[in-house]
């Protein structure tokens, strides 16, 4: 389960993560948009050996994740 601790956490291993948002549906998917500082920032961060430990529990609480960037997202 994510935590208050788990996710304070992932704000100080990730401080190019600035926010996010998961939507839930049925059976249990969901989708989640989350918003870094920049593009090359986010590739760094992904590659931390320090997060690499928050990495793997994430994938045990919601699964393996596929990526899609949105380099130019339309924010109405």
């Amino acid at each position: 389960m994510e935590t208050p601790e788990l996710l304070d956490r992932l704000r100080r291993l990730r401080p190019d993560l600035i926010d996010g948002y998961r939507v839930w549906f049925p059976h249990g998917t969901y989708v989640e948009a989350a918003y870094f500082t920049s593009e090359a920032e986010a590739r760094e961060g992904e590659q931390s050996e320090d997060f690499d430990v928050e990495q793997q529990r994430y994938a045990e609480l919601f699964g393996e994740p596929t990526f899609l960037d949105l380099r130019e997202p339309l924010l109405d």
